[in-house]
């Protein structure tokens, strides 16, 4: 099962993937268990940076299979099924991973066998091509993985504050017991020291309250942690379990006597809230936790019923991910975490859970203005739906709406699922009017440049992925086009906010990047006759040419948060700056939310860059 936190390990530049499939089960359900994985893997994996990583199939329980084995000029197990497995899988995910040899048979009474030798040497032949691969890791990465099991038998718990871990670092550097901290220009090679280490998955670095935090051994909250909330039926032991009903919803109470024998309940939950896998809410003795993960409610019957009024609008988006890579399974959860926090002081907002989908339902005061939004994840976790409509003919609303709503799933997708190339469609008309939360993979939909093409030549649109000659009949293309343009037209006079950062921001930017804003430049994706006319237009100066380079950027309708984030962090600066962005971010959230409820005082927009 994929849990929330695989994410810490899954997607790494440098990861080598078992996967292990069982020849005693059905061959049908071993093929679909083993292109989730695989398709889970991809969406978390950035192959266009990181490459095909490689994959070794292993096919175990080969004693329980019901054809017997083959045995191959080397002596070593063969199995047709494994071998067919293999080859369909290497046809369907060839390019997006490496798949190395053969499948590997194992027959799971033999420990010693030529088998486990063979797949011994393929692991020593992968290692050998990556190692040479590998950045450089700062000198001192391990001496301190070698304090790490000590410093954990001291501490008697898994998570330290930055100063213990200071202090901790310092005795055993020293040995001397009496160290509180290390000079100045010895701390910060240890923050560079724990940002290589977060990066190769060997510890976590998080904040809570601006208070820094240490998770010192990963096996700890990939096992004990994580099977406690999502597996409680399989942990030994006495231990309480997690008590969540039907809603995902369990007592922080309840929460704390699970991890009473960590000593560590409180951080572990700001660090639950901190990677979104649970909401909390209330006060006092009546706090909650919600973790969609866990949520087991079926959609609503009465979630989206049909409307016949003259005066309702309605719009559709289909997020579209690439074949065979589809949504990460962390993905929807924490969607929904999101959403829930970002409306959760909004009480003109209510928004409803279930298991794969949520709703919307945004009042405004004064007014009888509603706007309603639905948002689901298909079956096959390759397109999440998002329907918007209004009653009141009020299309700005509708479409504000559905926007925050697709803006929010390009920033989580490209959180936990940066493997997954998403495509905008937008929904017929058709599956819009008769839409179902239990029907979710039927929808016809329609490319934008589609739309664009049929109605220049006068023609119904011909859908994506379907035959169905109703649809291209039935469709207007000018009727899509027209929130469209509308849409483009809000973005301009600022009714939506566009992407924008702040001067403050950008100081801090243009500080940090300075004379290297040309290779800043090409982690933006810019054109070599791009950066060409910026250092051109900038006279060479490094600040003038950023500053050009940032507003250049944000011009671009495809510009995000994430995406700016993600180069700063691959260019290696500072963790302020990456800070300071993320400040920017939640303005801008903040912002948009308040100009969507219209609490936002009138303002000039005509300096909104688009």
């Amino acid at each position: 099962e994929f849990l929330p936190s695989h994410a810490f390990s899954l997607g790494h530049p440098h990861s080598v993937y078992l996967l292990v499939v069982n020849l005693s089960i059905a061959e049908d359900e071993r093929e679909m268990r083993a292109r989730h994985w695989l398709s889970s893997i991809s969406s978390c994996h950035d192959f266009r940076k990181q490459g095909r990583p490689p994959v070794i199939l292993v096919a175990s329980h080969a004693d329980l299979a019901h054809v017997p084995c083959g045995v191959n000029r080397n002596g070593i197990k063969t199995h047709t099924s494994a071998t067919t497995l293999f080859r369909k899988l290497k046809v369907s995910f060839g390019e997006q991973f490496k798949f190395i040899g053969e499948a590997v048979v194992m027959d799971c009474r033999e420990t010693r066998s030529k088998e486990i030798k063979h797949l011994k040497q393929i692991l020593v032949t992968v290692l050998d091509e990556i190692l040479p691969s590998v950045p450089h890791q700062p000198g001192a990465c391990e001496l301190i993985r070698s304090f790490l099991p000590k410093m954990t038998r001291l501490t008697r718990g898994q998570i330290l504050d930055w100063p213990n871990f200071l202090r901790l670092v310092s005795q055993q550097i020293y040995d001397d017991k009496s160290m509180t901290s290390l000079p100045p220009e010895q701390e910060a090679i240890l923050k560079e020291v724990v940002g290589s280490l977060q990066e190769s998955g060997e510890m976590i670095r998080f904040e809570v309250q601006n208070k820094v935090f240490i998770v010192l051994d990963m096996e700890w909250i990939m096992s004990l942690v994580n099977g406690r909330i999502f597996c409680p039926l399989y942990m030994a032991g006495t231990q309480p379990r997690l008590n969540c009903d039907d809603n995902g919803r369990t007592s922080v109470e309840n929460f704390r006597e699970v991890f009473h024998d960590t000593g560590e309940e409180d951080v572990l939950l700001e660090l639950f809230q901190r990677l979104e896998i649970c909401i909390r809410f209330g006060h006092g003795n009546q706090e909650h936790l919600i973790i969609p993960s866990l949520i087991a409610t079926k959609p609503p019957n009465a979630c989206w019923l049909a409307g016949s009024s003259s005066s309702l609008v309605y719009f559709g988006l289909c997020m579209k991910c690439d074949e065979c890579v589809g949504f990460s399974p962390s993905f929807f959860p924490r969607l929904q975490v999101r959403h829930y926090n970002m409306w959760l002081l909004n009480y003109n907002v209510k928004i409803q859970m279930w298991q794969g989908g949520f709703k919307l339902v945004q009042v405004f005061p004064g007014t009888h203005r509603a706007v309603e939004a639905v948002v689901v994840l298909a079956d096959d976790s390759f397109d999440t739906h998002i329907v918007v409509r209004s009653h009141q003919d009020d299309m700005a609303a509708a479409l504000a709406l559905r926007e925050v709503v697709a803006q929010q799933v390009y920033e989580v997708a490209g959180e936990v699922s940066a493997g997954s190339q998403i495509d905008r469609q937008v929904l017929a008309n058709t599956s819009i009017r008769d839409f179902s939360v239990q029907e979710r993979a039927s929808l016809i939909h329609f490319n934008i440049e589609e739309l664009r093409q049929a109605c220049n030549e006068h023609r119904p649109p011909r859908p994506v992925d379907t035959d169905s000659a109703q649809a291209t009949t039935s469709e207007d293309a000018r009727d899509h086009l027209v929130p469209i343009e509308s849409l483009h037209n809000m973005l301009i006079t600022g009714e939506i906010p566009a992407f924008l950062l702040d001067q403050q921001t950008i100081d801090v930017i243009q500080e940090a990047v300075g004379e290297s804003w040309q290779a800043f430049a090409v982690e933006l994706g810019f054109s070599p006759q791009v950066i060409a006319d910026l250092k051109r237009q900038s006279l060479r100066s490094g600040q003038a040419a950023c500053t050009l380079l940032l507003q250049h950027w944000q011009r671009r309708l495809t510009s995000d948060f994430p995406e700016l984030i993600a180069s700063l962090r691959r260019c290696s600066f500072d963790y302020h700056v990456i800070q300071a962005v993320e400040v920017c971010a939640q303005k801008q959230r903040l912002y948009q939310q308040a100009m969507l409820t219209g609490s936002l005082p009138q303002h000039d927009h005509s300096n909104v860059q688009c």
